[in-house]
């Protein structure tokens, strides 16, 4: 399908110096690679295999690779050091660091230093909306409704397609599979994306918690 920009969201633990290599010769538009922690012991308690996602990293800016983002995820156990973490991204050479909350499937709250950590980054992220993406993910957390800036793109813009290739309108509706990207017809596909139920709520009766763990407003939510 020309004309669709492909993003990777990836650990990236599995990549080898081919795969790299093949994410740069096929132009692909961004790749996101989770890092929770600059140390090594903080990353590997909460998702493992620190070097290899380092490796990953720093490969790619190595290679000239100007479109990595990395994606840090705010828990109680990184928020103190999250500051940290970003100055050390910027230096590996990452420009667009990223970070989401923590989501807990039954929404416990957290004793505060999560959000406070992400407040206190909010300066030091490049993105022009890291003020209110922060807010919204507080609102989000605490059971207020979105505002009327945060306008779900998932789904009209983004689409998810998972390493089987299924495609859903977003990470967390697996419920809505709008086909086989892999196995269905161009057309197919096509009529599936234009038809699908969550293409008519600007903020769909879904949006919760999970969403604002996920994605920042840059991407993902527009004025």
């Amino acid at each position: 399908m020309r004309g669709l920009r492909v993003i990777i969201n990836t650990s990236a633990v599995c990549l080898s110096e081919d795969d790299l290599d093949t994410i740069i010769n096929l132009g692909i538009d961004r790749i996101d690679i989770s890092i929770d922690s600059h140390d090594a012991s903080i990353h590997n308690v909460q998702r493992g295999r620190y070097a290899d996602t380092v490796n990953a990293i720093t490969g790619l800016v190595s290679k000239g690779y100007c479109a990595v983002a990395t994606t840090t995820v705010v828990s109680e156990i990184n928020a103190p050091t999250l500051l940290e973490t970003i100055f050390w991204l910027r230096k590996l050479g990452i420009k667009d660091v990223r970070i989401q909350r923590v989501f807990f499937p039954d929404n416990q709250p957290d004793t505060g230093s999560i959000m406070r950590a992400m407040y206190d980054a909010i300066q030091h992220l490049h993105s022009l909306h890291a003020l209110k993406y922060v807010e919204l993910t507080e609102r989000a957390f605490i059971g207020q409704t979105a505002p009327c800036y945060a306008q779900c793109r998932m789904g009209k813009e983004y689409f998810v397609c998972n390493a089987q290739g299924i495609l859903t309108p977003c990470f967390h509706r697996d419920d809505v599979v709008l086909g086989n990207l892999f196995d269905d017809p161009v057309d197919a596909l096509l009529k599936a994306l234009e038809r699908h139920e969550l293409i008519m709520h600007d903020v769909p009766p879904c949006f919760g918690s999970h969403c604002v763990s996920l994605f920042d407003i840059p991407t993902f939510w527009r004025r």
